[in-house]
C-alpha cells in the first residue's frame, strides 16, 4: 500500500494552494489530522453535486463569480481565492492595503 502524502487528499489530489470549491459550501478543508481527505471529498452531497469543482487552480474551465465589493464579474484565481468574500483582484488588493 502506497503512504499517504500529508496535505493531498487521496481521493482528487486536491492541497492548500489548489483545493476545491463548491458555490455552496465553499472552498475545502482537511477533515484528518492527516490531511489526506478534504471536506468536499468527505461528503457524499458535496462531492456529488455537478457544481463542486476539484483542484480549481488547474487544467478545470476558468469559475468567475461576482465581487461583493463591486459587484464586477471576476475569475477566480490563486491570489483572489484568499479573499475573507468574493473579491476581484483590485478590491481583494485594496482591502489587504487597508486591513494591514
Amino acid at each position: 500500500m502506497a503512504e499517504l502524502k500529508y496535505g493531498v487528499c487521496q481521493n482528487c489530489g486536491c492541497t492548500d494552494n489548489n483545493p476545491c470549491y463548491n458555490p455552496s459550501a465553499g472552498y475545502c478543508w482537511w477533515v484528518d489530522d492527516t490531511h489526506t481527505l478534504c471536506s468536499h471529498c468527505a461528503e457524499p452531497t458535496i462531492a456529488n453535486d455537478p457544481e463542486t469543482v476539484h483542484c480549481v487552480n488547474s487544467d478545470n474551465p476558468e469559475i468567475t463569480r461576482i465581487c461583493e465589493h463591486c459587484g464586477e464579474e471576476f475569475v477566480l484565481n490563486e491570489f483572489n481565492m484568499n479573499a475573507p468574500y468574493a473579491m476581484c483582484d483590485e478590491c481583494y488588493d485594496n482591502y489587504l492595503i487597508e486591513n494591514d
